[in-house]
């Protein structure tokens, strides 16, 4: 008979890759028998948010924080929940308490960072994107995040820059260093920072989506069409990729192909809504 922890592992791999009802229902075997197992409560929590249910998640992971109270993990995984929930102050709090638990972890400070710009509270950010850097010089959000809240464009532009020599197709560096470009009237350089996202990464969809935009505005219409149709092929059923294609198809003059997809993109958006 397998061990929880090793029923916990394949129920992980569901999860991992989308299988959700074979992930729910290991990970409820193993409560079944031990209901207050964290990793189980963590795994159950995570199906729940999969599924647009935020509020399940947190009482789940309340649970869990309950039964480890010293897990950076499940206090950041809370704060995601409570975030998902529309609980603002109570994502930040969690957030703080990750980075108590692991001061040194770069992810868990950039989670807070992000949490406290949400509640508008900026003056709070520099002495953790600070620590951030200092655990990790090299970490491209803490970079990118770094450059969002510069002084001005040069010290901007300079931290974004510093994350896209680590990885040039890190999608907020990449929006971040483009919107620069665009204040200053550059838009060619723009256009190729997007493209060398893509570049680099070829089969990232929220890339090729950026760079359609960023094409179909710079009015290159069959280069546009070209990375939409493999933004259809990567992502057939996101209402997103069908909106997009009506925009491209429209800017070519083909209404019949536009109004199709714009069709599609409110089905799918619609079958996506909870019930």
């Amino acid at each position: 008979m397998a061990t929880a922890t090793e029923v916990i592992n394949t129920a992980s791999g569901h999860l991992a890759a989308g299988r959700l009802d074979e992930a729910q229902r290991l990970f409820q075997a193993v409560l079944d028998q031990a209901p207050d197992v964290p990793a189980a409560l963590n795994g159950l929590a995570m199906v729940a948010l999969a599924r647009k249910d935020a509020g399940r998640a947190v009482e789940l992971l309340g649970h869990a924080v309950a039964r480890d109270e010293r897990s950076s993990r499940l206090y950041s995984n809370l704060a995601v929940a409570y975030r998902a929930d529309g609980r603002a102050e109570e994502a930040r709090v969690c957030f703080a308490r990750a980075v108590e638990l692991s001061p040194d972890d770069v992810a868990v400070r950039c989670n807070l960072v992000d949490a406290l710009v949400l509640e508008g509270r900026i003056g709070e950010i520099a002495p953790h994107l600070m620590a951030a850097l200092a655990s990790d010089p090299a970490s491209v959000r803490a970079l990118t995040q770094v450059g969002a809240h510069a002084a001005d464009a040069v010290d901007g532009e300079r931290m974004f820059r510093r994350a896209l020599a680590v990885d040039p197709s890190y999608g907020a560096a990449v929006t971040g260093l483009a919107m620069l470009h665009d204040a200053a009237g550059r838009a060619d350089r723009a256009l190729a920072i997007h493209r060398r996202a893509v570049a680099a990464r070829p089969r990232e969809a929220p890339l090729i989506s950026a760079l359609v935009t960023r094409l179909l505005a710079a009015d290159h219409v069959d280069d546009a069409m070209a990375h939409c149709r493999i933004l259809l092929a990567l992502q057939p059923a996101r209402p997103e990729s069908h909106d997009l294609a009506a925009r491209v198809f429209a800017a070519l003059g083909r209404q019949d192909e536009a109004r199709k997809h714009g069709d599609e993109a409110t089905r799918l958006a619609s079958k996506a809504r909870p019930r």
